[in-house]
């Protein structure tokens, strides 16, 4: 290949050609992909491999060694990437996480380059995806002076077919096509037919498509496994420049439902896949929490059953009678309340169910003795330093946590009924005393769920005694460089903040156990920190929906705009309570001449629905996202052992096996399969995200007719049956015929109006790129999106309507909220300036100009 030797004194450097001799843990697995080719026979540029060994070392042993690299290619142009061990396996890519740098000319430039692509493994944006700082090797080869570039896919990444190499090109150099930064050429090639499906680069011939389809089949017969190829074609020649297997590539999930019943997917409360250690816990408790609660409260429900399909969560409510029946004539149900023993037996259970003292019980349990014992229990579990555990005290430990959640999801779904009834009862009250909508109604309890609200008022709060020199200090601080740096720019703001992330940032960002935590977002929380930090005085006061629109226009105004976008959000606890004392005063001022009866009532039933609604996220909260978070650090720690024996590539990689699996691994008893069953899990979840589960499996029954039912069991099933309509199918509000249609339309669950940048979050990890004023566009919202709330400008989701914790979160953070639109995360795209409109359930487009991505 015409290089000079270079010494390998520690193994400091080795020619790329014999990487694949080496152990991965020293070259790293890109660096052992290419030497397997090259000694293969494939065309790959001449380089050097700087080992593990030398990255961990000294700057001085490191500065040596690329110059004797420098040295043994003379003249050459460098492209300068990395090898972490980690990277480019089967189960996790890593693939654009660390930097590359190109056209890299003499020993300086060269020494700079590997400094900053060593740096990379530990900058703040690999702690989005959850990752930790792993062994790094870097790979300098000599630059490939290309005609044109890109990328081969030997499968299709997004439906998993292998019949197919998709080809994406362009002129030159292909490092934009992989960054994201070009349109390429797109091409199919199914045997030896070649399609040109868009582009008007030119940068191939048919011919040229073709050659490059068979080298990449043929790296995929070399590898075993579906190929990720870069390429490069110099002087007409093909040249490869990495290769990787395609990762979570989809496969169609093994697992199938019953037959023979209903069961319906429930897309809003679990919008998300879970993972594959969510998805062994999860169905267990779900079952088990609602039967119970159910079956206590006295209600038409005999088993409900639960069933993951490549973590898509499935229920199944199992009603007395036959299963999948449909229901008796209202009159019928009626005689049979009366003479069935089973029915009768659950009509006298819903009269306690529903008395107002049952509920207010209820809450004040939670509040005084359960909550408290619950947040004990994970101050316990949270105090054990799991990095000091050996390996079968930490699974044991695991199963501490995991028998902790249990135990707070039975309380969690306990107290089901219990929130239900009243807020059900309130909107009835409305509706009967003042002809009041369902979404008007529930304005009432805005600012009665402070859980929804406090970490951005905490932050806010906390950010409000930080001296003025260090708020400075935080605000001009470029972007990204805030998180490492923030203890030595603002040394009284960290130390008020590591409490706030004590309390707020490890728990659960969805209801999946094995979901990432806050804490693993550092880009969020250092834009949570820097919106606390740049709040004006003197917009606490500001009404809800003129709030958001300051945030909204602040969203894509600049610099100036923004500080407008993290003032906004002043006070979210005050611009809630004005909101329901408006909705309060108009109440009041219409029952003024009604009967003193129906004015108690009124005042009545409020109070008691703005205590179940005080505790509906607080109980959220405190139980699967609390106990969810512990379950996570744990499985971390697991992951980072697994990795260490090389098993697993990713310490978050634990998160894709089943509990009882993770757990024998850990024991020793079982890690030889590891990472395919990571590989198969998530491409099972890929599956599903490119062909979604019907919406319900099997036969559909009808609701019951409840009019026969005595009056506390027909309350009951009524409310029950009104929560579950309510995330199925959201209440939208009428389209005014003289206006424009809306480019979107939901249920109206938060007042006010905003316009900002949509930013599309389809998993946990997307919640990283929330910037300050965008509209968050999502499935569906979790209690603990609510420190995200802290800076969005407006919400628009998928699914969900006004009883949804995405509704609640909006009107406690005084932002617009649409619900429940079906496609705004295929509708929208990111950068794509909107108008939501909370009060009428619109969302328009903006002009195009100005977008950011």
């Amino acid at each position: 290949m015409g290089t000079r030797e270079v010494k390998t004194t520690a193994v400091r450097a080795v020619p790329l050609a014999e990487a694949a001799r080496w152990r991965r843990g020293l070259v790293g697995a890109k660096a052992a992909n290419l030497g397997m080719l090259v000694a293969a026979g494939f065309p790959v540029p001449e380089g050097w491999v700087l080992t593990t060994t030398a990255l961990a070392g000294s700057d001085a042993d490191l500065d040596a060694t690329v110059d004797e690299i420098d040295a043994a290619m003379p003249d050459a142009v460098f492209a300068v990437r990395s090898s972490a061990v980690a990277e480019d396996r089967a189960d996790a890519s890593l693939a654009g996480r660390y930097l590359s740098t190109l056209g890299v000319r003499g020993p300086h430039a060269l020494r700079g380059a590997v400094r900053a692509c060593r740096r990379s493994a530990g900058e703040p944006r690999l702690g989005e995806h959850g990752g930790a700082r792993t062994p790094m090797a870097v790979i300098v080869q000599r630059q490939v002076d290309a005609d044109a570039a890109g990328i081969a896919f030997t499968a299709d990444p997004i439906t998993g077919e292998r019949d197919s190499v998709m080809i994406s090109a362009v002129p030159g150099l292909g490092d934009v096509v992989a960054g994201g930064s070009a349109d390429p050429d797109e091409w199919t090639v199914h045997g030896e037919q070649a399609l040109l499906v868009r582009g008007r680069n030119r940068a191939l011939t048919a011919q040229q498509v073709r050659q490059l389809a068979a080298l990449a089949r043929r790296i995929e017969a070399i590898t075993g496994c579906p190929q990720d190829v870069e390429w490069a074609l110099a002087s007409g020649r093909p040249v490869v420049l990495q290769a990787r297997p395609i990762t979570a590539l989809p496969v169609p999930p093994r697992d199938t439902l019953p037959p023979g019943r209903t069961w319906v997917k429930d897309s809003a409360r679990y919008a998300e896949p879970f993972s594959a250690l969510g998805a062994s816990l999860a169905p267990a408790m779900v079952a088990a929490g609602l039967t119970r609660a159910f079956t206590e409260a006295g209600a038409l429900v005999s088993r409900v059953d639960a069933r993951m399909i490549a973590g898509e969560m499935y229920t199944s409510v199992i009603t007395p009678g036959r299963p999948a029946s449909a229901p008796p004539p209202w009159w019928m149900l009626g005689v049979l309340s009366r003479i069935n023993p089973d029915l009768r037996a659950r009509c006298a259970r819903a009269v306690h169910a529903v008395d107002p003292a049952h509920a207010q019980a209820a809450t004040d349990r939670w509040q005084k003795v359960q909550g408290v014992h619950l947040d004990a229990a994970a101050a316990r579990l949270r105090a054990v330093e799991v990095t000091t555990l050996d390996d079968d005290a930490l699974a044991d430990h695991l199963d501490d946590v995991r028998d902790a959640l249990e135990q707070a999801m039975r309380v969690h779904f306990a107290l089901t009924v219990a929130v239900t009834v009243p807020i059900h009862r309130l909107v009835g009250v409305c509706r009967a005393l003042l002809g009041w909508s369902q979404n008007r109604s529930l304005m009432l309890l805005a600012g009665s769920s402070p859980a929804s609200s406090e970490p951005g008022d905490a932050l806010r709060a906390l950010a409000a005694r930080v001296p003025d020199a260090e708020r400075l200090a935080v605000r001009e601080t470029p972007p990204g460089a805030l998180w490492d740096r923030f203890a030595q720019i603002a040394p009284s703001y960290a130390a008020a903040f590591a409490p706030w992330c004590e309390r707020f940032a490890f728990r659960g960002l969805t209801d999946d156990p094995g979901s990432p935590v806050l804490w693993e977002q550092p880009l969020l929380l250092e834009r949570l920190i820097r919106a606390a930090a740049a709040e004006r005085p003197g917009t606490a006061g500001m009404p809800a929906g003129a709030a958001g629109h300051v945030g909204a226009e602040a969203g894509h105004a600049g610099a100036a705009g923004n500080a407008g976008a993290e003032a906004g959000h002043a006070g979210a606890a005050g611009h809630a309570s004005a909101a329901a004392d408006g909705a309060l005063a108009d109440a009041r001022a219409a029952l003024a001449g009604a009967p003193a009866a129906d004015r108690e009532l009124f005042e009545t039933t409020l109070r008691h629905a703005r205590a179940a609604h005080g505790v509906r996220d607080d109980v959220a909260v405190r139980t699967g996202a609390t106990f969810g978070g512990l379950l996570r650090r744990a499985a971390l720690e697991a992951g980072a052992r697994l990795v260490a024996r090389d098993a697993l590539g990713r310490r978050e990689d634990a998160a894709q096996l089943d509990f009882a699996t993770l757990q024998a691994a850990l024991r020793r008893q079982r890690d030889d399969d590891l990472a395919a069953r990571v590989a198969r899990a998530l491409g099972e979840r890929a599956w599903v995200r490119a062909h979604p589960g019907p919406q319900r499996v099997g036969p559909v029954a009808p609701p019951p007719d409840l009019r026969g039912l005595p009056r506390a069991a027909r309350e009951l099933n009524a409310a029950l049956l009104w929560m579950r309509d309510d995330d199925v199918v959201a209440a939208a509000s009428p389209i005014d015929p003289a206006a424009a249609m809306p480019l979107l339309h939901g249920a109206p669950a938060s007042p006010g109006t905003a316009t900002g940048p949509a930013r599309v979050v389809l998993s946990a990890p997307d919640l990283a790129r929330v910037e300050i004023g965008d509209v968050l566009v999502c499935r569906t919202a979790d209690p603990t999106f609510a420190a995200v709330f802290a800076i969005a400008c407006a919400v628009v989701t998928d699914h969900g309507g006004a009883l949804s914790h995405a509704a609640i979160g909006a009107r406690e953070n005084g932002i617009p909220a649409v619900l429940g639109t079906g496609n705004a995360t295929t509708s929208l795209h990111d950068g794509q300036i909107v108008t939501v409109d909370g009060t009428t359930g619109r969302v328009d487009a903006a002009p195009e100009e100005g977008n950011r991505s």
